[in-house]
């Protein structure tokens, strides 16, 4: 079974990782994901060093704050972005509480914080983590983002 990254790339390799990790040699001293994109190889494969690389820093970066961050303070920090920023929590109070359905979604509710929270983002000098995180969440369930790249 493998991990999903949390991010959504177009061409992401996650579907074809059965096909994918058998190719490769069972023991790996040093393996390079050199067009990373959401590291779904590159989080999922077993070597002594794994190297992630990609144009968008960010994101390779957001892949470190992983590995150096333990889960429930990512989950925390994530909970605190959605309270902070008044965005919905379907999971804790579901569609209905934000006058929404599953079927619609809740772009429109959230589009107003969304923006914000990009913002806020954008103003920021150095990379916030959690925001960016939550930012690409976002952007995952098809919200349109526009953050700055450093």
């Amino acid at each position: 079974m493998y991990v999903k990254s949390p991010l959504n790339y177009t061409g992401g390799k996650f579907k074809l990782l059965n096909q994918i990790i058998p190719l490769f040699p069972k023991k790996i001293y040093i393996f390079c994901d050199i067009f990373a994109g959401g590291c779904n190889i590159g989080i999922n494969i077993k070597a002594n060093k794994i190297i992630c690389n990609d144009i968008n820093k960010e994101i390779i970066e957001l892949f470190n704050y992983f590995k150096i961050t333990n889960i429930e303070e990512i989950l925390s920090e994530l909970e605190s972005t959605i309270y902070e920023n008044n965005l919905s929590n379907s999971s804790k109070y579901g569609y209905e509480f934000y006058g929404c359905n599953s079927a619609d979604g809740l772009s429109k509710y959230n589009k107003e914080f969304y923006t914000s929270l990009k913002n806020k983002y954008n103003l920021t000098n150095s990379i916030f983590f959690p925001l960016l995180l939550f930012i690409k969440i976002l952007k995952r369930s098809n919200q349109k983002v526009f953050i700055k790249i450093y």
